[in-house]
């Protein structure tokens, strides 16, 4: 993000490429694209432009670790936050990047602090060579792949390098699912292997046959995890116009790695740092694409519409920090599961709700809902977390029955909180969803019975995925810190509210939530965010009414 800086360190380990299209100095840009601070240490040097690769030379092991001495005194492994791994020329090498590894983890353990190793397995040092198994020759991949994955927190393969690793053949592809099965598939070989997280990028699967745009009308990378949890990124734009881009795969990992390296290490957070890489490397392609088409046309003019198939031009992927405008184009949709993938093929959504939802009040009986709709609250949320009253189903039928009830009486919005099935039976307005909970409702059902949604995000993972639901609002938090509930993540803070309000960009309405007080409201609702939520501003007021009457001088 343009306005994000961040107090860490980022290491590539990775070789050199003269012309800063891929390599140590483009990982180095995209390290500090993203607003860390970038060391690197070189493994070799290529002899390559943008479109082509002529060869390369190794460094020697004692050349590698003569640089790791020279870092040392500034920047020791208790300072460098996650490393990023690129090409490594042998074997030789190799060995010494895995010792460094190791003794880096450790060190970081002993420390109690976490160590982040991104490994991107270049397999091939040009974006015009097609050819998979000639360019691992280099590396004796089978023996050491379990050490890299063992060791690896991120394993970011692209396509050809994931078959040619694993040796695994294709299905035929008749439909996306039929190719997302094999993403699958593919990427258990890695995980089975002992790789924490393994990233399978996707944009050479057109080019290599193993599916089509009428088969799968997206650019999809998929993420998965060892513990089975999973994600399938998928970007509307299919970059497919005959050009090659080169460089991409350095930046995609690079920034995964300096995205992960502030963040906490469980799922969402790595898909939050996959989510914005990928976004980083879509926007490149996208402005370098503009810029040959440019080049071109000039070229064209300049040459009154000649042949021009033998012009120079640059073909390394831009780097440009990514910012929330941008975001709003290029962050890619996020499913969960094959429902949700279906979900965005359909293109649906759900019904809209007001533009500005205002005040927004969540409370835990319908004699809270009768209250507030007395005091002129027009929207708010049944949300019953009680183990006890939840288990007593005659009295839950009851709360969601009066609530709705009332809610129709004095106009008011009325959400449920995850009780989707009772929600629909009594015909509330609409519902409310965690994370969590879209793992189990009905979306689609929901959807069909008319009511709107809203959903609950906590990071650009969790928004990416709201985004393809469509949903009636999106809610964004926490803010503030809150004692309202248990949360595992950070608060978000008004920055990142302010970044999450503008990458929606006003396509569906926002619900800030989390810790908002009325000495701190008015920062909140000048991000722009078309709603703010309370429980315990209001619940634990002295006088609820006055309390309301305050909030709600302000939010218009």
């Amino acid at each position: 993000m343009n306005n994000l800086k961040r107090d860490c360190t980022v290491l590539s380990i990775a070789a050199i490429d003269p012309s800063r299209g891929a390599g140590i100095y483009a990982d180095l840009e995209t390290i500090k694209d993203f607003g860390a601070n970038a060391i690197g240490v070189s493994t070799a040097i290529t002899f390559q432009n943008s479109q082509k690769f002529y060869g390369g030379k190794s460094f020697l092991k004692n050349d590698v670790i003569e640089q790791f001495k020279g870092l040392a005194p500034e920047y020791n492994y208790l300072n460098i936050d996650a490393i990023k791994i690129g090409a490594i020329p042998n074997d030789e090498i190799l060995e010494t990047v895995l010792d460094i590894l190791k003794e880096y983890k450790e060190t970081r353990t002993k420390a109690n602090l976490e160590s982040y190793i991104v490994w991107d397995p270049v397999a091939s040092a040009s974006a015009q060579d097609t050819s998979i198994k000639s360019q691992l020759s280099n590396i004796s991949w089978q023996k050491y792949l379990p050490n890299i994955l063992a060791l690896t927190t991120v394993f970011t393969p692209n396509l050809k390098e994931a078959l040619a690793l694993s040796n695994y053949k294709f299905s035929p592809v008749h439909n996306i699912f039929d190719y997302l099965k094999n993403l699958q598939n593919l990427a258990k070989f890695f995980n089975n292997l002992g790789s924490q997280y393994v990233v399978i990028k996707g944009g050479h699967a057109f080019e290599l046959g193993l599916c089509s745009q009428d088969t799968v009308p997206y650019n999809i990378d998929y993420l998965r995890c060892s513990t089975s949890e999973e994600a399938f990124l998928m970007s509307d734009e299919i970059f497919n116009n005959g050009i090659k881009v080169h460089g991409t795969g350095c930046a995609l990992s690079a920034a995964i790695a300096t995205n992960i390296a502030t963040f906490k290490n469980y799922f969402d957070n790595i898909l939050s740092g996959v989510v914005l890489a990928k976004s980083y490397v879509a926007q490149g392609i996208n402005d370098t694409l503009h810029s040959i088409n440019e080049n071109i046309k000039v070229r064209q003019e300049n040459q009154k519409n000649k042949d021009i198939t033998d012009i120079n031009v640059h073909y390394g992927c831009s780097r440009n920090s990514v910012s929330a405008k941008d975001l709003q184009k290029f962050l890619p949709y996020v499913a969960f599961n094959f429902n949700e993938v279906q979900y965005l093929l359909d293109k649906a959504c759900f019904a809209k709700c007001p533009e500005k939802l205002g005040f927004y009040v969540v409370v835990d009986s319908s004699e809270w809902i009768e209250r507030l709709c007395l005091a002129g609250v027009k929207t708010m949320q049944l949300r019953i977390k009680d183990p006890v009253k939840l288990a007593d189903a005659t009295f839950i039928r009851s709360e969601i029955e009066k609530s709705v009830a009332l809610g129709k009486q004095y106009g008011a919005l009325v959400f449920i909180d995850d009780l989707w099935e009772e929600a629909i039976k009594y015909g509330a307005y609409g519902v409310h969803l965690g994370q969590s909970d879209l793992n189990e409702a009905n979306v689609k059902e929901i959807r069909n019975a008319g009511l709107r949604l809203g959903v609950s995000t906590h990071s650009y993972g969790e928004l990416a995925r709201g985004l393809l639901l469509k949903p009636s609002y999106i809610a964004l938090g926490h803010i503030f810190p809150t004692n309202s509930k248990v949360m595992p993540s950070l608060p978000q803070g008004i920055s990142n509210l302010r970044n999450y309000v503008e990458t929606i960009g006003g396509r569906i309405p926002t619900v800030a939530i989390g810790g908002i007080k009325l000495e701190n409201v008015k920062e909140v609702w000048q991000t722009g965010v078309s709603s703010v939520a309370v429980i315990t501003a209001v619940t634990k007021a002295e006088d609820p009414e006055q309390t309301i009457r305050d909030w709600m001088n302000i939010l218009v």
